[in-house]
């Protein structure tokens, strides 16, 4: 086990599986890599496809700068780096996180790798993915040149800010999955579904498109938009509802949640105006700050509902039993076997990712 989240060895025994390595040849050139971030959404990534992650040792030096080391050989093998650009709940922050990532694909290009592939469960800087001012830098195509400049060569992201970054990787394909599916299975299995009182709500107008296909999936029965007046990022300075939602169930889908407060404005408004109820589905539950706080503190939110794109053990103690967290392994390990197989992801963009399906293709090697 880890002795501590700044100095410790991924993969090998230090986090070792219970389910027997696949001898087959197309998992037999696959190696899961990770880093600090999130390593226990890399072991059950790892653990659906049979395998234990390829060991690695990530240090921190007491200068600050990073050390890393691949400890066994990955000639000619399929690297899946599965590394979330995020806060480590050990206290490393997400510039550590990218600058770990960037660094894992070097060396793993310089040890004469078959391919990378970089599966991000959360990719950062997404937000700012145009110029909001003069003099500002367009920081999430900077993040995808320096990840083809260290030698990626396929990137799989889950529910990316906007399509548009797909862009910035040039030459490298993108996958981007979107966790839409997960949602609408959840909401399906609640008591309190009654699709033809249920609207989906987008917080804001680039949303829309996102809210619209939830509201199709699930058959609710129609999208109201929250238009704002944001001053920055979390700042919001007006907001207003266009459409009816008295009497209805309201269920909030977005991307992100960090600091919270335009999540909880929007619950309050909808409440204001009539609506019975108020779940919020959203993907990457960041959660800075005080954010937790303020959403176990709003009684117009019932429920929330995120992945674990990002770890949510903190979150969990705070928000209890408001804060529903779902997993992502499955997708990621589909989208892995999909990659592996040089088959179409399209599968899994039209339902939720199907464990008990996984496993069957894993351990009855129908690849």
């Amino acid at each position: 086990a880890p002795a501590s989240p700044t100095d410790f060895l991924v993969g090998g025994s230090g986090f070792r599986t219970d389910t027997p390595p696949l001898q087959h040849h197309v998992l037999s050139r696959c190696a899961i890599v990770t880093g600090n971030s999130h390593p226990q959404l890399a072991v059950d990534v790892a653990s659906l496809l049979g395998k234990d992650l390829h060991p690695v040792a990530v240090a921190l030096r007491s200068s600050g700068e990073i050390n890393i080391k691949i400890l066994e050989s990955v000639n000619d093998k399929d690297v899946f780096l599965v590394h979330s650009m995020c806060a480590a709940e050990g206290g490393q922050d997400i510039n550590e996180s990218i600058m770990e990532l960037m660094l894992l694909i070097r060396k793993v290009r310089q040890g004469y790798a078959a391919s990378i592939t970089a599966v991000l469960p959360y990719m950062a800087y997404g937000r700012q993915d145009h110029k909001t001012d003069l003099r500002v830098p367009i920081s999430s195509s900077s993040l995808a040149m320096m990840m083809m400049q260290m030698g990626v060569d396929r990137v799989v992201a889950l529910d990316m800010h906007s399509g548009q970054i797909q862009g910035a990787f040039n030459a490298v394909p993108v996958d981007s999955l979107s966790f839409l599916h997960e949602f609408a299975q959840h909401i399906r299995n609640q008591e309190w579904l009654d699709a033809p009182n249920t609207i989906v709500v987008s917080p804001d107008a680039s949303g829309v498109e996102r809210a619209r296909r939830l509201c199709d999936v699930i058959g609710a029965t129609a999208v109201v938009t929250i238009v704002n007046r944001r001053i920055e990022g979390g700042k919001v300075d007006c907001m207003q509802a266009v459409g009816e939602v008295r009497g209805k169930a309201c269920i909030i889908v977005d991307d992100i949640v960090d600091s919270g407060k335009t999540l909880v404005a929007a619950a309050d408004l909808l409440r204001s105006m009539g609506a019975i109820r108020v779940t919020a589905c959203i993907t990457h539950g960041l959660m800075s700050g005080m954010c937790a706080k303020k959403i176990a503190d709003c009684e117009a939110i019932s429920e929330l509902v995120v992945s674990d794109s990002i770890p949510q053990h903190h979150h969990k103690a705070a928000c209890g039993k408001k804060l529903v967290v779902l997993p992502t392994a499955p997708l990621l390990a589909m989208s892995i076997l999909q990659g592996l197989r040089n088959s179409s992801a399209g599968t899994l963009f039209t339902g939720p990712a199907d464990k008990e399906q996984l496993l069957k293709l894993v351990h009855a090697q129908l690849l």
